[in-house]
């Protein structure tokens, strides 16, 4: 490979719905897809500050995809 030449990794982050299981024993998201502005915010349910960490990737997809 030349020296000129560049290689880059690409990130790419696919948000998976709650199975049956999380959902019976009351399992609620943590995860907000942000398709927009590429990002992903994970909320601690145990806090009701609402902080949140937020990750940017090269592509987001939410539950839906």
């Amino acid at each position: 490979m030349s020296k000129k030449a560049t290689e880059a990794v690409k990130v790419m982050v696919r948000v998976r719905p709650l199975n049956k299981s999380e959902l019976a024993m009351g399992g609620k998201s943590v995860v907000k897809v942000n398709p927009k502005d590429l990002t992903v915010e994970i909320s601690n349910p145990n806090e009701t500050n609402g902080i949140a960490k937020k990750f940017t990737y090269d592509a987001v997809y939410d539950v839906d995809s």
